[in-house]
């Protein structure tokens, strides 16, 4: 589901081969990478809180790409 709507942003198939791909390439590096960066702040009570303000801050910004993708 979130390939296709990926592809709907796109006026072009050879665009919507290239979204869905970079989809992918993005979706793999915040999968390896962001643990490694983020995995730490978890480790003890005094750095939660830095930890969850991260991964909502990376929510909130995904939130506003997606509105201002929207076409």
């Amino acid at each position: 589901m979130a390939l296709a709507s990926v592809a709907s942003y796109t006026s072009t198939p050879e665009e919507a081969g290239l979204a869905t791909s970079m989809y992918s390439v993005v979706s793999n590096v915040g999968v390896a990478v962001l643990p490694v960066y983020l995995g730490s702040l978890y480790s003890s009570y005094t750095t939660l809180d830095y930890g969850v303000g991260a991964v909502m801050a990376i929510n909130f910004l995904a939130f506003l790409m997606a509105l201002l993708m929207k076409s």
